[in-house]
């Protein structure tokens, strides 16, 4: 601990102190001074306290290296760190000065640097410079004068703000010898706060004829309180980084940015102006953007515009001219039906500058309108290389009339999606095609499907979605045949029995339409005898009764791909176990039901799998007449199922799943006519003319597609027909034919 009243005093010598911390240095009396020299050098993380005669008192500079702990005094109008030179200061701690006329840092030139947490106040000012010489005030933490300013600066000076300043005024400039001499030379940079709590956060026009001034706002600042201009500074937008917005109705002579005549975008920082003004924008770095109605915008060399708010849809209008220089960018976002677009009053000249479309969606148009005028005219061209983020396979170009700019969007499949060198089978071409067709003859398209390679362009091709409808018939078909069988126990023709006459049997048999032995008979004779009855005809035997039956059915299947057309080889399986129960309404009429449970599965090489777990239900009435007879079946069953599509060589990744409310519903009818030809073994074996009906409709089905969800797609069912019980034709499913199935989700 150092006391005294002045603690430390080197007179016209040079002081070089270092206060470690829990440091005193204390001046006792109440006009005393801490440390006093020509020159002072001080390193502190201890206290340093002074009197009203401050506590760093210099007749040359002041150098504090560092300040980690408080240096302090009371009403000290001379300041707590003073001096007639140069005065450098890095606080990481607090200097104050308390008292009505207290002033934190009074010097002829200051350069300041005020860390984060760090404090500089007066109960007078915060800063003050008194010379016209080099100034800057850095500052990250809080500087406050509470009574006239928190910073006070003349000509020569600058403040960049990330921290707090506040004050009766926040940052004033004027000439501190107070001689009307005009200030210039000054300026402003805030990302921070600077708070006016009389009104005006930052006042350039104190001192007549004073400027021109510049104020520079960074993403994050805040300024309360006007700010007075000279009538001719510079406001800007800037920073290096990151992005804010801002109202341009802020500006003018009654609003809260008075006095400022030029507008300019610099640095790499992002704005979006809103609101309506009537200023004219200069754009030398970054992005200006926003859904602002401005007077008018030059986009110079190195400066992006970008209508609108980031999306597509929005706009900017521009009142007077648009001009670009040819190192400007044009930015504009796109989706599906629109884009961003910049709405010029006057004349847009575009001098050369290069456009940048970014499509925020995956599904693209084939045109789009980036620029318009409504009165004006469009003069020149934008450079003719569009920059966009879609797949190589689309292509660019820019198209113009007297009031617009298009964009307009070409596709191409050349060389096989994603650069295949044209490489492509049947199957792969055939997708391009359809893919092609569909975005000239709709105008959209997914982007995901443009950039397929070929194993991409086989998946897309819809073949691993057919797979399961293949199995789903073989399922269905393999119930109706079972549920129609006529062999089953207890579906035989009650009245006709093995012993009966054979329509044609021989006459040497033991049962014969025409009995006769012996000598042959004539024909007249052979025709009497048949017309006699040998013993009464049987009388009918028929009972009403039930049936039941159980059985399973089951098997595989494998269908051979073809490499030049490019399709897989498929494999099924099918596995389950049907109860029935038959009951005979009259000798001629019989009716069943059944129902059935199991599981199914296929597998598509090079494609994906999928299962289902099997769940049928089925009935049938079979009426005979004669030797003919009608049947007549219907079966139905849902098959809630999950299928996984996989794809080599960067095709595209799908999932396809059904889940309790979401299911494919088979359904099966048959309607048989026929007749019974002859008998085998002590059976009546009918010729059948079999005709059916079967789909799958699979409303509801999810795919899910390189992040493109197609949902409900197949919303119309798959029919077939079929001319026997065992083979299904499935007129949808051409395994040598593509059929995208994502597209237009």
């Amino acid at each position: 601990m150092i006391t005294g009243a002045t603690a430390i005093s080197a007179g016209n010598g040079a002081a070089n102190v270092t206060n470690n911390t829990n440091g005193q240095i204390t001046a006792t009396s109440a006009s005393g001074t801490a440390i006093g020299a020509s020159s002072i050098i001080v390193s502190n993380a201890g206290t340093i306290s002074g009197g009203s005669g401050g506590a760093l008192n210099s007749s040359g500079g002041v150098t504090v290296t560092s300040n980690t702990g408080t240096i302090t005094s009371n009403n000290a109008a001379r300041g707590t760190i003073s001096g007639s030179g140069p005065i450098t200061l890095a606080n990481s701690g607090k200097v104050t000065a308390t008292g009505a006329n207290g002033i934190g840092v009074l010097g002829g030139s200051l350069s300041i640097t005020n860390n984060a947490g760090a404090t500089i106040s007066g109960g007078l000012d915060g800063v003050n410079q008194q010379l016209n010489t080099t100034t800057t005030v850095t500052n990250a933490g809080t500087i406050s004068g509470a009574g006239r300013s928190a910073v006070r600066l003349g000509s020569n000076a600058s403040v960049t703000n990330t921290g707090t300043i506040t004050g009766a005024t926040g940052i004033a400039f004027r000439d501190p010898t107070a001689m009307g001499v005009a200030v210039t030379n000054g300026s402003v940079f805030n990302s921070g706060m600077i708070t006016g709590t009389g009104g005006t956060a930052i006042n350039f026009n104190l001192t007549a004829g004073s400027g021109p001034f510049t104020l520079t706002l960074g993403p994050g600042s805040v300024i309360n309180g006007n700010v007075l201009g000279t009538g001719g500074d510079l406001f800007q937008l800037g920073g290096g980084s990151g992005s804010d917005t801002f109202n341009v109705s802020n500006l003018g002579a009654s609003q809260q940015y008075q006095g400022f005549t030029t507008f300019n975008k610099v640095n790499g920082s992002t704005w979006l102006l809103t609101g309506t003004g009537t200023q004219t924008w200069n754009v030398s770095g970054g992005v200006l953007g926003g859904t602002a109605t401005i007077g008018g915008l030059n986009v110079l060399s190195g400066g992006t515009f970008m209508p609108g708010n980031g999306t597509a849809g929005s706009s900017m209008s521009v009142t007077g001219s648009l001009s670009f220089q040819s190192g400007a960018q044009y930015l504009v976002q796109l989706n599906p039906t629109t884009s961003s677009l910049a709405k010029v009053t006057g004349t847009a000249t575009l001098g050369g500058a290069t456009v940048d479309a970014v499509f925020a969606s995956n599904t693209i148009s084939k045109t789009y309108t980036i620029l318009t005028t409504s009165t004006g005219t469009v003069n020149g061209t934008f450079n003719p290389v569009v920059n966009t983020n879609l797949p190589s396979n689309f292509s660019t170009s820019l198209s113009y009339d007297a009031h617009d700019v298009f964009i307009n969007i070409s596709m191409g499949l050349a060389g096989g999606g994603g650069g295949a060198g044209g490489n492509l089978n049947v199957n792969q071409q055939n997708v391009g095609n359809a893919l092609i067709n569909f975005f000239n003859t709709n105008g959209f398209l997914p982007a995901a499907f443009a950039a397929l390679p070929p194993a991409g362009l086989t998946q897309a091709s819809g073949e691993t979605s057919t797979g399961s409808q293949q199995t789903t018939f073989n399922a269905m078909t393999l119930f109706m045949g079972l549920l129609t069988d006529p062999f089953i126990a207890g579906r035989g023709d009650p009245l006709t029995t093995s012993s009966g006459a054979s329509p044609y049997a021989d006459e040497d048999g033991e049962a014969n339409a025409y009995a006769a032995k012996g000598t042959p008979r004539t024909a007249a004779e052979r025709d009497a005898y048949a017309a006699i009855y040998r013993k009464a005809p049987p009388a009918d035997q028929f009972a009403q009764r039930w049936s039941v039956w159980a059985a399973g059915f089951g098997g595989a299947q494998a269908t051979d791909g073809s490499t030049i057309l490019g399709s897989n080889n498929t494999t099924s399986r099918i596995a389950g176990t049907a109860v029935g129960a038959d009951y005979r309404l009259s000798p001629f009429t019989l009716a069943g039901f059944a129902l059935a449970g199991g599981g199914t599965s296929f597998n598509v090489t090079n494609g994906g799998t999928g299962r289902s777990d099997l769940f049928q239900v089925g009935a049938f009435i079979r009426h005979t007449v004669g030797p003919g007879l009608w049947l007549a079946g219907r079966h139905h069953g849902p098959h809630p199922d999950r299928q996984r599509h996989r794809s080599p060589a960067g095709g595209i990744q799908c999932q396809c799943r059904l889940g309790p409310r979401r299911r494919r519903l088979p359904l099966c009818a048959t309607l048989d006519r026929g007749h019974r030809d002859y008998a085998l073994r002590g059976r009546t074996v009918r010729h059948l003319r079999p005709a059916g009906l079967c789909r799958t409709g699979r409303v509801g089905r999810q795919h899910v597609c390189a992040g493109v969800r197609c949902q409900g797609r197949h919303r119309r069912p798959e029919r077939i027909g079929y001319s026997d019980r065992q083979v299904l034709r499935d007129a949808r499913r051409d395994r040598d034919t593509a059929w995208p199935f994502c597209l237009g989700a």
